[in-house]
């Protein structure tokens, strides 16, 4: 019963939600991109490795791991998406 009320809950708000969001300034630039509605051109095969941080810590935390990463594997590629603008400018 908690799981239907959850969806029925999150169906109602989400229209909310993203209004609330257009309307800011600072969440309009890149939300189509944050969102997953336009994807940039990425050079995406079997040997990419994407990884996705959300916040600003997370990007700060996951830069060794890609580091170690790199070093075992040479031959992958390594793609690291943020949320954030400041996650971004991290990157």
């Amino acid at each position: 019963m908690g799981f239907v009320m959850y969806n029925v809950l999150l169906i109602v708000t989400a229209p909310i939600i993203l209004c609330m969001l257009l309307v800011k300034k600072r969440c309009r630039p890149g939300f189509l991109y944050r969102i997953g509605c336009c994807m940039p051109n990425l050079p995406i095969n079997k040997s990419t490795i994407w990884i996705h941080a959300v916040s600003l810590g997370e990007t700060a935390a996951v830069v060794p791991l890609i580091r170690a990463l790199h070093q075992r594997l040479p031959h992958c590629s390594f793609v690291l998406s943020t949320v954030t603008e400041t996650g971004k400018e991290v990157v």
